[in-house]
């Protein structure tokens, strides 16, 4: 039988340890031992797992707060007493002469007013016919006199002032305006308030709107068609000239036949429907009610047709500038001379031996001729 090669192995480590066990020393021979016989130890046994520590004990949860008392509401406020009511002033005694009765004791420009501004017969009243002790004033207030002021069938009354035999009658007749632009608040209105703001503003408006309570505006509103066109008046424009035209004989026809006979005309023009710049001046003063600045044209051209203001032309302009010039340059040259002569005679004067010397008085004078005989 063969041996397994771990036997061999294990006979050959065990005869090899024989061997060595079995050789001399040099200590001289030692009695042989015998062969150890013990058995092996025994393998020790497994620690004992310790135990595992105890938990402590949770700790105890503390008790809540208590909730505080409630706060002590205040007490309201006492109510302030209301303040007396403070004494009605006294109302000061009528001026003389007046009884503060109505028709205008204290009224602006009140006729018959005993204190209103430009009142007939007032006795304090400003620029009053007849006051005692009124100052100059811008006219007062605006009259609006009881009587309604006739413009015929086909006219309304745009400022009426008294009765036309005692007044400035100013006529305006609308051109291009259909039936329902010339109705109340419509498109003429509009362009009348326009020229009637500018006119009574101050200052530019002066002095219309000094005088305002003197003059009536009565306007006719007959429908046309469109300006430029066959409209009632024949008006329209030119942008190169920028004036207004119409057929001026159709316009005062039309204002004597719708106007009262009784009803003295003063003043006329036509406000055409257009936006255009186109005005002018003239007996028949017209511009363009639907223009920026057609209150301004109004009272411009107004100035040349009822006031008979000549313009101020371009020529005139440099015909005056030139006029100017030429007598700016005279009193320069003469304030040169003066100014020259000035000095020569506080010069010494110097005799010459050839001539008589020539001075200021009348023997040297006399000389100087002798000498240009």
């Amino acid at each position: 039988m063969r041996l397994p090669p771990t036997a061999k192995h294990l006979a050959l480590v065990s005869g090899f340890l024989l061997a060595c066990g079995c050789a001399p020393t040099d200590d001289g021979p030692s009695p042989t031992g015998g062969g150890g016989g013990g058995a092996s130890g025994t393998t020790g046994g497994a620690g004992t797992t310790g135990t595992a520590g105890t938990s402590g004990s949770a700790g105890t949860t503390g008790a809540a707060g208590s909730t505080g008392p409630a706060g002590t509401t205040g007490a309201a406020g006492t109510t302030g007493t209301a303040g007396t009511t403070g004494a009605a002033g006294t109302t000061s005694a009528a001026g003389r002469g007046g009884t503060t009765g109505s028709a205008g004791t204290t009224g602006a420009a009140g006729r018959g007013g005993t204190t209103g501004a430009a009142g007939r017969g007032g006795t304090t009243g400003a620029a009053g016919r007849g006051g005692t002790t009124g100052t100059a004033g811008s006219g007062g207030g605006v009259i609006i006199p009881s009587t309604p002021l006739d413009c015929g069938a086909m006219g309304t009354a745009l400022e009426n002032h008294g009765p036309p035999a005692n007044r400035l009658n100013y006529v305006i007749v609308a051109d291009g305006y259909s039936a329902a632009q010339l109705a109340a608040n419509g498109t003429l209105d509009q362009h009348l308030q326009a020229a009637m703001t500018k006119r009574f503003s101050d200052p530019i408006g002066q002095p219309y709107l000094r005088y305002r309570n003197f003059i009536n505006i009565c306007v006719l509103r007959m429908p046309s068609t469109a300006i430029c066109g066959s409209s009632t008046f024949g008006c329209c424009g030119n942008d190169s000239s920028r004036l207004a035209n119409c057929n001026t004989t159709t316009v005062n026809n039309a204002i004597r036949d719708n106007l009262p006979a009784s009803f003295e005309v003063d003043w006329r023009a036509v406000v055409l429907n257009g936006s255009s710049w186109w005005n002018s001046g003239g007996t028949v003063m017209m511009w363009s009610g639907g223009s920026n600045d057609a209150g301004g044209a109004a009272l411009h051209e107004g100035g040349h047709g009822h006031n008979q203001l000549a313009p101020f032309s371009i020529t005139a302009r440099q015909s005056v500038m030139k006029l100017a010039g030429m007598c700016m340059l005279i009193a320069l040259v003469t304030a040169v001379l003066l100014q020259l002569a000035s000095r020569l005679e506080s010069l010494p004067q110097q005799p010459n031996v050839l001539e008589p010397q020539i001075g200021v008085d009348g023997t040297r004078s006399t000389q100087m001729l002798m000498k240009f005989r």
